[in-house]
């Protein structure tokens, strides 16, 4: 099986890029000035690191990956959650998220925070497992999902 990958919306990406260049500019501003307190041009920098860090950490590793029979969840700091996808005993939708649960574990999945086309491909593979009707959140009495009718079920 190939990877599916669910990517990050691009404006999220954007955003850690611009804030992560501001924030270095702004911290190699103190030291070219000579402004003071020098910690404060450290403190930005840092900041700008770490953002500018999870931005390229973001594109490349993406938020969700199936395949190989499990889902990882790829996070920069704390443990990744990985599921496997035969393990998954329920999908269901709590005011924010999709909850997959397993016996083990429970995987959060912000959809707000997913590509639309990547949270298609998401919907599509979750209703594709082989979950009963009321255990699986995308085959319980919904209509066909269809790309300009996504905006209605996130």
């Amino acid at each position: 099986m190939e990877h599916l990958k669910i990517k990050f919306k691009k404006k999220r990406l954007l955003h850690y890029l611009i804030f992560g260049t501001f924030s270095i500019l702004l911290g190699l501003s103190f030291f070219a000035f000579n402004i003071e307190p020098a910690l404060l041009g450290y403190l930005h920098l840092t900041s700008g690191l770490f953002f500018t860090f999870q931005y390229t950490y973001d594109k490349k590793h993406h938020y969700l990956r199936i395949g190989n029979g499990v889902i990882h969840k790829h996070r920069l700091f704390g443990n990744k959650t990985v599921i496997k996808l035969d393990e998954i005993t329920k999908i269901e939708r709590t005011d924010a998220y999709y909850l997959i649960k397993s016996p083990t574990k429970n995987l959060k999945v912000d959809p707000k925070l997913i590509d639309k086309d990547s949270l298609l491909e998401l919907i599509l593979f979750l209703k594709s497992l082989d979950l009963p009707s009321n255990r699986n959140l995308f085959l319980e009495s919904k209509p066909i999902i269809e790309t300009h009718k996504l905006k209605h079920i996130i």
